[in-house]
């Protein structure tokens, strides 16, 4: 099998954006329907698609590559950092000049987490001071943004994203970088007072309740 050094910028960049999806998407994903981990779907041989969680060698490089057409439209399921970052490196390393589409079910921007359980839910930062890069920036990428709509479902004959509002997204690649959502409690059933933490949403009503100087218990 030929190595990397042989696959086109194009490919490269690939094979690079799947590493960043699959390096920042750890645990479960919240669209069952999609994926439980990160990973890269292209078309393989006789144009069946590949899954590339094993190896992604086989969809970018190789004899494999040979058969797998230049997407021209890349959809991104995720818009946090993995999905932010991939398509920056599409653009940037990759030089691709097609249809990327960034799915987030967050009507936010692509924003920094670590900070909602330190800085944002101590009051020391603002929501904003979160964001990965400026709006403005981001809007440079040329990106076909979809945020605040939820993928539910993926066909892989039609290579559709079916999302929450109705739509359909057509791909000829896809990235999946949705990363993980917190469990929730059994038989905690929209109770008063329990939070879980993911969400910028999230930690700004963990951060009201903690203001009336409550008893806490961290679970986690």
């Amino acid at each position: 099998m030929m190595r990397s050094r042989s696959a086109s910028p194009r490919a490269s960049a690939l094979r690079m954006a799947w590493t960043i999806a699959s390096r920042v998407a750890i645990g479960g994903s919240s669209h069952r329907e999609l994926a439980n981990d990160a990973r890269i779907l292209g078309a393989g041989r006789n144009g069946c698609h590949k899954d590339a969680t094993d190896s992604v060698d086989d969809v970018v490089t190789g004899q494999e590559n040979r058969a797998m057409p230049h997407p021209d439209r890349i959809a991104i399921v995720g818009a946090s950092l993995g999905g932010l970052r991939t398509a920056q490196t599409l653009r940037g390393r990759g030089k691709f000049e097609g249809t990327i589409t960034l799915i987030g079910a967050e009507p936010h921007y692509p924003y920094d987490r670590p900070p909602l359980s330190k800085q944002v839910l101590a009051g020391e930062w603002g929501p904003e001071r979160t964001l990965l890069d400026p709006p403005d920036k981001v809007d440079e990428l040329g990106l076909d943004l979809r945020l605040g709509t939820r993928a539910e479902g993926l066909d892989l004959e039609a290579r559709e994203v079916a999302l929450s509002d109705g739509e359909r997204v057509g791909f000829d690649s896809l990235i999946i970088a949705t990363g993980a959502t917190p469990r929730t409690l059994p038989n905690t059933p929209d109770l008063a007072g329990i939070y879980t933490l993911r969400t910028i949403d999230d930690s700004m009503r963990i951060r009201a309740e903690l203001a009336q100087g409550p008893r806490v218990a961290v679970v986690g």
